[in-house]
């Protein structure tokens, strides 16, 4: 699940519509939640807590374009 999260942020967005883009990030997010419940690893919730991070600075970027 990590290596799709890894993956997915080098996917070209740019020719989709808003919409797939949106849905991308939940399906990420979606990961993210599920990876946390699946590990109790302290190097893979680390991990996840990035990525996280790194999801919600995008998603509120994009907010930002948007409006």
């Amino acid at each position: 699940l990590l290596n799709y999260i890894e993956a997915s942020w080098y996917a070209d967005n740019s020719a989709e519509p808003m919409q797939m883009q949106q849905n991308r990030l939940k399906d990420m997010h979606e990961k993210l939640q599920e990876i946390r419940s699946l590990s109790q690893d302290e190097i893979i919730l680390a991990e996840v807590k990035a990525h996280e991070q790194k999801l919600q600075e995008l998603t509120l970027l994009l907010e930002s374009n948007t409006g």
